[in-house]
């Protein structure tokens, strides 16, 4: 019976996966340690205009030069030390600069919101922002 169990556990990773890089309707992206993208799902594509081919590997303020500037990667930083930041469009704008979906809405950027926090799996790996 254990079999089963680690074979359908294994079975709902992968779709669990499958489900945040290509079928989720909200951008979920990870970066190393290094601040370089290890994950960019199908919405940050379409969303952002870079294929998940383009930023893999690349530091993210070298994607959007005005993370840095902005502090967001103080976030990050929190999140590399075990805490979560909560971004609000109220407090904060905007994570990254994307394109509005909206274009008769008032907005430069998309409104956006997210959590940046670790990502883990017992040892630390990186920094996820959903």
């Amino acid at each position: 019976m254990s079999s089963n169990l680690a074979v359908d556990r294994a079975q709902v990773q992968a779709a669990l996966a499958r489900w945040l890089t290509d079928e989720s309707r909200h951008g979920f992206f990870a970066t190393d340690k290094q601040f370089k993208v290890i994950v960019w799902n199908r919405w940050m594509e379409i969303h952002s205009g870079y294929s998940a081919s383009q930023v893999l590997g690349r530091s993210l303020t070298d994607i959007y030069p005005d993370v840095a500037s902005r502090g967001v990667n103080e976030y990050y930083d929190n999140a590399l030390a075990g805490r979560i930041t909560v971004l609000s469009q109220g407090l904060h704008h905007y994570l990254l600069p994307l394109p509005p979906t909206n274009a008769s809405l008032p907005f430069p950027v998309m409104p956006q919101s997210g959590h940046i926090g670790p990502l883990t799996n017992g040892d630390e790996i990186g920094r996820a922002h959903v």
